[in-house]
């Protein structure tokens, strides 16, 4: 006969998005939705499955949303979404800072990574360095929500190569 082991769900869980939240256009919406690893990997499954069609990877990204704020907060974002007609680099970046927090505290909990190591050394690890962010990326600008622990905006880069960046193509600069 086969080993078995038993598991049970009754059993208290964190809460990997617990304390989370981000500011958009003034307004603070709170991560009160239960979010665990097997809802994100299922998630990542989905996104790279060949041939998913862009419906379906749209759907994706409702349903992380709507898993990590919860019905009535992911309500109140939708709704301030359509008013203040927020563009959806503002939506990606919201979904990335999600996913980041996600893995984060996916790592901090299982005490191991969630993706291969790097190569470049990182910062400093655990919960307490993930303060809670506005970002907009049609303004330019990232905004703490807890104003007692300061974002690091990262200086903009030089052109590499004479390569310069802009709307259109590249082009050979002298």
């Amino acid at each position: 006969m086969a080993e078995v082991k038993d598991f049970s769900s009754d059993v208290p869980s964190e809460n990997l998005l617990e304390g989370v939240a981000i500011r958009l256009d003034g307004v603070v919406f709170k991560c009160l939705g239960q979010m665990n690893v097997l809802d994100m990997s299922e998630l990542a499954a989905a996104a790279i499955t060949p041939g998913l069609a862009d419906a379906a990877e749209a759907a994706g990204i409702y349903q992380t949303l709507a898993l990590a704020f919860g019905e009535e907060e992911f309500a109140r974002l939708q709704a301030h979404r359509r008013e203040h007609k927020t563009p959806s680099e503002t939506i990606m970046g919201i979904l990335q800072y999600v996913n980041e927090v996600v893995q984060a505290n996916a790592e901090r909990i299982t005490q191991r990574p969630t993706r291969p190591s790097s190569s470049s050394p990182g910062g400093p690890e655990g919960k307490e360095d993930l303060p809670a962010r506005s970002i907009s990326l049609s303004k330019q600008t990232v905004t703490d929500v807890d104003p007692d622990r300061p974002v690091k905006t990262p200086k903009p880069r030089a052109p590499r190569n004479g390569v310069r960046s802009g709307s259109g193509t590249n082009r050979r600069t002298g």
